[in-house]
């Protein structure tokens, strides 16, 4: 593990948290203007995107926002503090892991809540489908950037463990 390790890993979150608040925006966007369409099906898309696309929001800005801070004390305990790197850094890590696995559930489970509503309102076009085709789409999304997100930290906390077992 060195400098740049560390900066690619808090480089790539911070890019990641760039692109999910600017799909929470639009997704909120989206809602908004569903929200004055007449359809009930516009109208049942609405309310996952405007829910799930405020939380994209929330999350993406309070991640982009800590994530220079995160890079420099990392950076800065990597050459003075590893004391901070294997009482502090690895367990934060540790804990975003195991996040990880119960947010993936989580969104299993709307995935089938999903296909649940999708199903039986398919042909008939009403707020049930809407809700159903906005989570569908919502959930997606976030399952698709949690796995890639899981994958970077492991192998961030990988080279991070490696470090602190060779030090």
């Amino acid at each position: 593990m060195n400098h740049q390790d560390i900066r690619s890993y808090f480089e790539a979150e911070k890019s990641a948290t760039l692109i999910i608040l600017i799909i929470g925006g639009i997704a909120v966007l989206t809602a908004v203007v569903f929200f004055f369409l007449k359809s009930k099906m516009f109208l049942g898309a609405a309310f996952p995107l405007l829910v799930f696309g405020i939380i994209e929001i929330a999350v993406g800005y309070s991640v982009y926002t800590r994530t220079d801070k995160q890079t420099s004390d990392v950076i800065y305990s990597f050459d003075m503090n590893p004391d901070y790197l294997k009482n502090k850094e690895l367990p934060r890590i540790q804990k975003v892991n195991s996040n990880f696995k119960v947010i993936m559930y989580v969104e299993i489970g709307l995935l089938l809540l999903s296909v649940g509503l999708i199903w039986p309102n398919y042909s008939k076009q009403n707020f049930w489908l809407g809700i159903g085709l906005g989570l569908l789409l919502q959930a997606l999304i976030l399952f698709v950037f949690d796995q890639i997100a899981e994958r970077r930290a492991l192998k961030y906390t990988e080279k991070l463990t490696q470090f602190l077992s060779d030090n």
